[in-house]
């Protein structure tokens, strides 16, 4: 059997002290030592945590549909999923294989924007694999994404984190999926290595728009 694989947690870019966000204060240091570093962005889709799962050893080969923390999924994003990813689409690969995702649309958070003159409708889009205990790159992602024919999260280019805040800060940007509806925010990775801190976590951002729009104008004490 192949081991179960969670996502690790992505940090906001801010320390956070209960609900008030401290904005002259990175959440990690890690952040801080990379902000001038080039870092790949993609949007951060407004929906729920997906997880797929396909499991090629012993004799079950089967493919399971699991939302955060193993949480039961939607029926109307379970049923798109079972027919995006039938297990016909994994038999090619000879690991455990799990698909992370965002699934998105109708009645999940505020993701009714995407699709806001078609009920029921639900979309998903790929943000990760993991290949036998290895999360791959984008490349092979996007490859892998594009021969089971399902979405990756829309790419926005490279960055330090003051240039992407600062553009947050200063223009709307709408979302890739669809023009109705202004993107949520953004994640962030170090471009072009896969990077993890002392503790073997993997160096991974979010920045909201949310939390933008309650910035001071200084930024974090000058840093950005």
């Amino acid at each position: 059997m192949g081991g179960e694989v969670r996502y690790h947690k992505i940090h906001n870019l801010f320390k956070r002290e209960g609900k008030k966000l401290l904005f002259d204060e990175y959440s990690l240091p890690e952040f801080e030592y990379l902000k001038d570093c080039s870092w790949e962005w993609t949007e951060k889709v407004d929906g729920t945590n997906v997880r797929v799962e396909y499991d090629s050893w012993g004799n079950e080969n089967s493919v399971k549909f699991w939302g955060r923390n193993g949480n039961e999924l939607p029926e109307n994003l379970k049923r798109e999923l079972e027919k995006l990813l039938p297990i016909e689409k994994f038999k090619e690969y000879e690991a455990p294989m799990t698909i992370f995702g965002e699934g998105y649309g109708c009645n999940i958070q505020k993701g009714h924007g995407y699709f806001p003159n078609e009920i029921d409708k639900v979309g998903f889009a790929c943000f990760d694999v993991n290949i036998g205990g290895i999360f791959i790159d984008r490349f092979n992602i996007e490859d892998i994404c594009s021969k089971m024919g399902i979405d990756v999260v829309p790419y926005f280019g490279e960055a330090t984190i003051p240039v992407m805040v600062n553009r947050m800060r200063k223009s709307i940007i709408k979302s890739k999926i669809s023009d109705n509806k202004v993107v949520e925010g953004f994640v962030g990775v170090p471009a072009g290595v896969r990077l993890f801190n002392h503790l073997g976590k993997r160096i991974i951002v979010k920045i909201r728009y949310e939390d933008i729009n309650k910035m001071p104008e200084r930024g974090i004490d000058g840093k950005i």
